[in-house]
């Protein structure tokens, strides 16, 4: 519910990430904050790094962290074949999702991250389907204990009535 964008505040993948994800059709609610950095090139290394060492010292406001680009070639994408990249992506405490924009060669950090997709939308509908699934699930626990309280109060019912049937025959 809780996540960290690491992105570019004018590419149109960080644009469709947020479209999709605030106009979800379920009314769901995600807080989301930029931390905006390079994504391609030689310094886009150090930039994903330093944000995702910012979002580290912040860890307990986010659920999960999401990189996401928008478009363009594979030029460029060598950063996500970057070892620090890849291994920050890896042992970093909270879920990294990746929507990096590109269909035909999946980068390393790709390969780490907790969850990768080809576009934003992507990674967008992956966080709404998980909202989708844990609300059914809530649906059916409060199914479950509605019938259950059903069931106990239609067993104390019978108990009181068979209370009241025993002391009217002593009677």
């Amino acid at each position: 519910k809780r996540v960290a964008i690491i992105s570019v505040e004018t590419s149109k993948g960080y644009s469709d990430f947020l479209t999709t994800l605030n106009g979800n059709q379920y009314g769901y609610k995600f807080y989301t904050e930029l931390f905006p950095s390079i994504l391609q090139g030689d310094k886009a290394i150090v930039g994903i790094t330093e944000r995702l060492s910012e979002i580290l010292m912040r860890q307990s406001e986010f659920d999960c962290v999401v990189i996401v680009r928008g478009g363009g070639g594979d030029v460029g994408l060598s950063c996500y074949d970057d070892y620090s990249v890849a291994h920050q992506v890896a042992t970093f405490p909270l879920p990294v999702l990746t929507g990096i924009g590109h269909s035909t060669n999946q980068s390393v950090t790709d390969m780490v991250a907790f969850s990768h997709h080809i576009t934003p939308t992507d990674v967008a509908f992956f966080l709404i389907r998980n909202f989708m699934d844990f609300d059914a699930q809530v649906q059916d626990y409060q199914q479950c204990i509605f019938d259950r309280a059903v069931e106990m109060l239609e067993n104390e019912r019978r108990a009181l009535s068979d209370i009241e049937m025993k002391r009217n025959l002593l009677t």
